[in-house]
């Protein structure tokens, strides 16, 4: 059988999803949808993965590639659930993104204009976290044309003493 199917894990109640394609014919290649796209600094556009199997056929495969920037201080582009292939301006410049599946690599170099982040600022400011429990942290983008923007979910997150906190 050819066509889409997803696999599902599942281990008390906490479930994971990961999509695939079936097909018998070999993938190609990878071509970013859409071609070269321009996106402001503090702006998001989906892209779209299509794959080109050796029968002719055309798949999207956005859910399936890993991204790539070749330059994290001008684009990102994310894997996350519901982020997946979503490119974000960060800076004004042109960077490369890539989708990868095995050996196979898309690419297009896209374009981001606009205003440069200044800075960003975290809340809560201060913060004591008893053992055990989590912290809700927030990231805001302050824009060098005075416009801000939520991006706790486009952000690296990362603590810098894993052996207090993880």
């Amino acid at each position: 059988i050819l066509g889409s199917v997803t696999s599902v894990a599942d281990l008390d109640g906490v479930r994971a999803e990961l999509p695939g394609v079936v097909s018998d014919a070999s993938l190609l290649s990878i071509e970013i949808e859409p071609t070269s796209p321009s996106v402001d600094t503090n702006t998001t556009l989906d892209l779209v993965a299509m794959g080109v199997f050796a029968d002719g056929r055309r798949a999207d495969l956005t859910q399936q590639v890993t991204w790539n920037s070749t330059d994290l201080s001008i684009a990102r582009v994310f894997n996350a659930p519901g982020y997946t292939g979503q490119l974000l301006g960060i800076n004004p410049g042109r960077a490369v993104v890539r989708a990868r599946l095995d050996d196979i690599i898309g690419e297009t170099e896209v374009n981001v204009t606009g205003a440069a982040i200044n800075r960003l600022v975290l809340t809560p400011r201060e913060s004591t976290t008893p053992v055990g429990q989590d912290r809700q942290f927030t990231a805001m983008a302050l824009f060098a044309d005075g416009t801000q923007r939520n991006v706790t979910g486009q952000a690296l997150w990362e603590i810098a003493d894993t052996g207090v906190a993880t």
